[in-house]
């Protein structure tokens, strides 16, 4: 009689710690549907600290922390949990989320492998995979998973487009073609799939199968601004620029007034030499982005044609300042090319580099040394040398460090100089 009363007491005890867990569950989920996490989180963890390995309560744990925003201490909890269930495509799952939250690719990635290695035949996983590895611009990982999945269904638009996706952004563009033009067969007018092929006409410079494809979708959507300003582009690219024209000025009537349309319009102008059109079009498109020269240039040469001379003035001026680096940049260039061409034994190629190098940059004069120097050591003509130690001498003033060339073991001051009163007599004879 007493053992029977210990079982029935012990069994009492266990019943009620187990609806205390499952009625601590709920009351967290509960807090965690009304968006009460703060709360839901210190119920979670105080219920979880009584059993620490209950995963479903760990689980509620880390979600609470996820929607919080703490996604580090999620990870930590997710993966305490999966110690205890390994196998659990929730905790899984969340692991993954919350690395890609993180920033930490190679976890993401490695939880994604590890759903396809637990449930192979379960195509949604490998969806995701493949998805993660698209966001990582890993597209010939993402084919490895997709390729398969596509031969198994081959009929299913879906597969069709990420795999033509990642084969375009692979540059494999005729295996992308050939699974976009499958993709318009199951859905003919298919916006993405349509752009895509008129996009691979145009790096191909197939122009005319663009027009085609692109026609035949207009014709359906007459009013679809991104296809129809892809179709007035290659209508440009092929030297239509009346129907380029036209088709540009359909997309500003329909509200599409992107920089590209504007720019495209007005070079479609520039052709046709309507330069009176194409010159305010121009001055639009550079002022809303001033770096790009060659805008800068076709409005220059658009206002000289329409006899805007004082605008051709100041805008070709502008394009040749945009092309001329500067004197501090080119003086280098110049430096660099003499210093090359000396490597190559090239001795007077490099004197004159050095002497551009001076044009380009006259305050530096460093240069006048180099000058000295290479018509002294590399051309043997030290009466030449000597004019330009004394002009370096002249124009620099002796350096307060101690710090030496590492060629000449001492300042380039302290070396010309030496050189001046070595060539001075002799300088003084040939006079």
């Amino acid at each position: 009689m007493k053992l029977f009363l210990y079982i029935f007491v012990i069994f009492i005890i266990n019943q009620r710690s187990f609806s205390q867990k499952i009625n601590g569950s709920e009351n967290v989920k509960e807090l965690m549907s009304e968006y009460r996490y703060g709360e839901a989180l210190a119920l979670a963890d105080s219920l979880a600290g009584q059993n620490s390995s209950n995963t479903e309560l760990l689980y509620l744990k880390a979600r609470s922390l996820y929607e919080m925003k703490r996604f580090q201490e999620a990870i930590n909890t997710l993966n305490f949990a999966l110690k205890f269930q390994s196998a659990d495509i929730k905790i899984i799952m969340d692991l993954i989320t919350n690395y890609k939250n993180v920033g930490e690719k190679d976890s993401t990635i490695y939880f994604g492998n590890q759903l396809i290695q637990l449930y192979p035949e379960n195509i949604y996983f490998k969806y995701q995979l493949a998805d993660l590895y698209i966001q990582y611009d890993n597209y010939g990982a993402a084919i490895n998973i997709l390729l398969p999945v596509y031969l198994a269904d081959t009929a299913n638009f879906y597969n069709i487009m990420q795999v033509a996706n990642c084969y375009y952004q692979l540059e494999m563009l005729d295996e992308a073609n050939t699974l976009y033009r499958k993709a318009i067969k199951l859905i003919p007018f298919e916006k993405n799939a349509v752009s895509r092929l008129a996009n691979i006409s145009i790096k191909k410079k197939k122009y005319n199968e663009g027009i085609i494809i692109t026609n035949q979708f207009l014709e359906k959507d007459s009013d679809n601004t991104s296809i129809l300003k892809l179709n007035a582009y290659l209508y440009y690219l092929s030297g239509y620029y009346d129907t380029a024209v036209v088709k540009f000025n359909k997309c500003i009537l329909l509200n599409e007034k992107s920089r590209f349309t504007k720019k495209y319009l007005a070079l479609s102008y520039y052709k046709n030499q309507d330069y009176f059109i194409a010159e305010p079009l121009f001055r639009e498109v550079y002022e809303s982005d001033t770096t790009e020269t060659e805008i800068c240039f076709y409005l220059g040469v658009s206002a000289n044609r329409s006899e805007d001379i004082d605008t051709s003035l100041v805008y070709l001026n502008k394009t040749l300042d945009k092309l001329t680096p500067p004197g501090s940049y080119l003086s280098l260039i110049y430096s660099e090319l003499a210093d090359a061409n000396n490597k190559l034994h090239r001795n007077d190629t490099a004197l004159v580099l050095f002497k551009k190098a001076l044009e380009a940059s006259p305050d530096n004069h460093s240069l006048l040394f180099k000058i000295a120097y290479q018509y002294d050591f590399y051309l043997k003509r030290p009466f030449d040398a000597y004019k330009y130690y004394k002009k370096y001498v002249q124009n620099t003033s002796r350096p307060v460090s101690n710090e030496t060339d590492e060629t000449l073991s001492m300042s380039y001051f302290d070396y010309a100089i030496n050189r001046i009163n070595q060539l001075e007599p002799y300088s003084k004879k040939k006079k």
